[in-house]
């Protein structure tokens, strides 16, 4: 009895779920953006690092799901961006042409936008 009752109740829940255009599936995780600045710390005023290749790559997923590595360049300011990211742990990269710049990891606990940035020695 109690069986049927439950299949009933949770057929009428569908049947009126469906009548008022609720999506079933659930939403997007949200994402969030990773920017910043690359300087040479060595340098006064501190001199942007143009050109340089920021490699992200996800090792622990707190929302969302696993991301493939994402790459790009700084601009001219040294500035760059990374849009689509989940919550998460990454490691980060950074290279200018062939030349190995930097290795470290960073974390996008918060439900917010995280700003990066480097200030690295001179080759």
């Amino acid at each position: 009895m109690r069986a049927i009752v439950i299949c009933s109740f949770t057929l009428l829940l569908i049947s009126c779920w469906k009548q008022q255009d609720i999506p079933v599936a659930p939403p997007d995780y949200p994402s969030y953006l990773l920017f910043g600045t690359l300087t040479w710390e060595d340098t006064e005023p501190p001199i942007p690092i143009r050109g340089a290749t920021i490699r992200v790559t996800m090792t622990e997923v707190y929302q969302g799901e696993f991301l493939d590595p994402i790459e790009v360049e700084t601009d001219s300011l040294g500035k760059y961006e990374i849009q689509g990211l989940y919550r998460a742990r990454y490691t980060v990269r950074v290279t200018r042409g062939l030349e190995w710049l930097y290795d470290g990891e960073v974390g996008i606990i918060q439900y917010e936008d995280k700003e990066y940035s480097l200030s690295l020695p001179s080759p």
